[in-house]
């Protein structure tokens, strides 16, 4: 009896039908978990469509993907949300801040240099070296430099290191941003001094130093008024350090950054507009004066034409002309031959600046870009340490670092003018 008991506990005569209860249970909990992943689906909005997700919907990135991003990131999870979409190639934008920040060690390398060689020659003289313009714009270049050498060390090393999200990349891009515009502020106000010290002589130092002053207002207010807008990405990394991160506010401060920057392109485009104007005006007088010149030393305009028609035994005039005709036709060539350069690189340059705005509007009314900002961003911040950065630093390079010695020995008073002017062309 006791072994029947047994039996029928262990088995039993309803042992099948426990079995097939628990079978229908089994897969009634699986249709509910199905129902629950359907409920869930994988995202697809304006920031793309995910294609692989798991059950809370959240996108499956392969090995060499993500959800990171500056500014604003598909990669919710370190605040309990979700992974919206893997556009991220990580590789890829290893190696573009591989090279930024390459670039940015060379820079740094060339502007500290120029920054040694300056403060030397400034103690030489008994100068204050913050006295002198040159001395402040390198000293801004090195520490613009040097901030985005440690933006591109901390994305290298602490990936993912996020513009706009965590606070320590976020400060080293707001500070390189904040020592360019001052380098572009500085480097205005002398281009702007250099143009109309040609005139000092028909306009006065006094009209000059207003000149320079308003430039000097007006390129402050433009960094008072884009400062704070490219200054946007400390908002969210502040956000984060108070414990109030909000997907709105990364939208929002990508949307002013961007609008930053547009506004930084127009106002710096019309500054450097106004001041071509005055130099091709300074090179136009400068040319005009010369040939003047070229005229009163030469006896008179007949004589230069005589000249011209090869009176001194040539037929271009210039082999057999006088020692002091010759100088002042060479420094005329120069001059006109810059002036022609001058156009051609503001007009590329007005170019440029005009892609770069509308690919910068376009980028802002475009959703769907506004996740793939860290590629732009990373390229941008390479590409201007060459044609930005570097350009300046060799542009006011002194002298003898230089390795042009082909300058002609016979015009030392025109020498300097010159310089003057490639720096301005630069």
């Amino acid at each position: 009896t006791s072994g029947r008991r047994e039996k029928h506990v262990r088995g039993g005569p309803h042992k099948g039908v426990v079995e097939k209860g628990l079978r229908c249970i089994g897969r009634r909990g699986a249709d509910m978990n199905a129902t629950t992943a359907a409920s869930r689906p994988c995202y697809s909005g304006i920031y793309g469509t995910c294609h692989k997700c798991d059950a809370a919907g959240s996108c499956t990135c392969g090995k060499w993907t993500s959800g990171h991003s500056d500014m604003i990131t598909m990669d919710q999870t370190r605040w309990g949300g979700i992974v919206y979409v893997c556009h991220t190639f990580d590789i890829v934008l290893t190696i573009i801040w591989a090279v930024a920040t390459v670039l940015a060690c060379f820079t740094s390398y060339v502007c500290i240099s120029g920054l040694r060689t300056r403060v030397k020659e400034a103690l030489k003289k008994a100068q204050h070296p913050l006295g002198d313009r040159v001395v402040r714009i390198f000293g801004l270049l090195s520490a613009s430099s040097l901030c985005l050498l440690g933006l591109g060390v901390m994305k290298l090393a602490a990936a993912p290191s996020l513009v706009g999200i965590d606070f320590a990349p976020s400060l080293f891009f707001s500070l390189h941003t904040l020592f360019g515009l001052s380098v572009s502020s500085l480097h205005a106000i002398h281009m702007t001094e250099g143009a109309l010290s040609t005139q000092e002589s028909t306009l006065g130092r006094t009209r000059i130093q207003e000149a320079v002053a308003r430039e000097a207002q007006y390129t402050m207010l433009v960094i008072g008024v884009c400062l704070p807008l490219t200054a946007a990405p400390m908002l969210g990394s502040i956000a984060e350090l108070a414990g109030q991160h909000s997907e709105t506010l990364e939208l929002i401060q990508l949307l002013v950054y961007n609008g930053g920057v547009v506004v930084a392109l127009v106002l710096l485009m019309l500054s450097l507009w106004f001041g071509s104007r005055r130099i091709i005006e300074s090179f136009a007088q400068s040319i005009t004066a010369l040939k003047a010149s070229l005229a009163i030393a030469g006896g008179g305009v007949s004589a230069v034409a005589e000249q011209a028609r090869g009176a001194y035994g040539t037929t271009d005039g210039t082999q057999c002309r006088p020692a002091h005709l010759k100088v002042i036709d060479d420094e005329l060539e120069k001059m006109e031959a810059m002036q022609s350069k001058i156009r051609s690189s503001i007009r590329r340059i007005n170019m440029g600046g005009s892609f770069i705005t509308l690919v910068t509007i376009a980028c802002s009314c475009v959703p769907y870009i506004w996740n793939k900002f860290s590629y732009m961003f990373a390229m941008n911040l390479a590409i201007g340490q060459i044609t930005y950065t570097y350009q300046i630093a060799a542009s006011y390079a002194p002298a003898k670092a230089r390795k042009n010695t082909t300058r002609p020995t016979a015009t030392p008073a025109a020498n300097p003018r010159s310089d003057l002017m490639s720096v301005q062309c630069i």
